[in-house]
């Protein structure tokens, strides 16, 4: 109870009995000002030069050359897009490896028992809805959703897209069955 926090990275591999592990000990940093800092620049459009070395490098060193990860965030963790980040070479997080967002750590477990090759080309996606008031809409989540839309389709899949009136917490049931599902609104943690 000392008011300091403490952030521990955990990366297993497959065939490796002990996780390998690095703590990150600037926790009150990351949640505060690192936080503030990175919240500012996608805000503003500035370019963020430091994020990645605050969040991202201790942990990127870990994971070698592996492509595919899956990350179960935490904390502050769940309030940056680690995707967004990028090193001193300009390189994002997201072409260098693919992140797989896990909500909870054993939520891996069913991933694992899932076979890609059973999977549907259904995709649904819901965004930019009518908030009646209540909430400013995103700039630009007509334009993602449309856009992603046409990648999809280009893809073969088949999809289904929820918007305005319809981006509701009902209509997102109707995402059940698909495989891919991309959601653009506001986001409460």
């Amino acid at each position: 109870f000392t008011g300091e926090s403490r952030y521990l990275a955990m990366v297993l591999k497959k065939g490796v009995q002990i996780p390998v592990m690095t703590v990150l000990n600037n926790g009150r940093e990351l949640e505060t000002r690192f936080a503030k800092y990175y919240r500012n620049t996608v805000t503003n459009h500035i370019a963020d030069e430091f994020s990645y070395g605050k969040y991202w490098s201790a942990i990127d060193s870990l994971l070698g050359t592996k492509k595919v990860i899956y990350f179960s965030p935490d904390g502050v963790y769940n309030q940056i897009n680690v995707n967004t980040l990028h090193n001193a070479a300009g390189e994002y997080v997201l072409t260098r490896r693919e992140v797989m967002l896990l909500g909870n750590p054993k939520d891996l477990l069913k991933v694992k028992r899932v076979s890609t090759t059973g999977l549907s080309k259904k995709a649904f996606l819901l965004g930019f809805p009518d908030y009646q008031g209540r909430a400013t809409p995103l700039p630009g989540t007509r334009t993602e959703l449309e856009n992603i839309s046409k990648v999809l389709k280009t893809a073969g899949f088949g999809v289904t897209m929820k918007t305005q009136a319809e981006a509701t917490e009902t209509g997102l049931r109707g995402a059940s069955g698909s495989s891919l599902v991309h959601i653009a609104t506001h986001g409460y943690f």
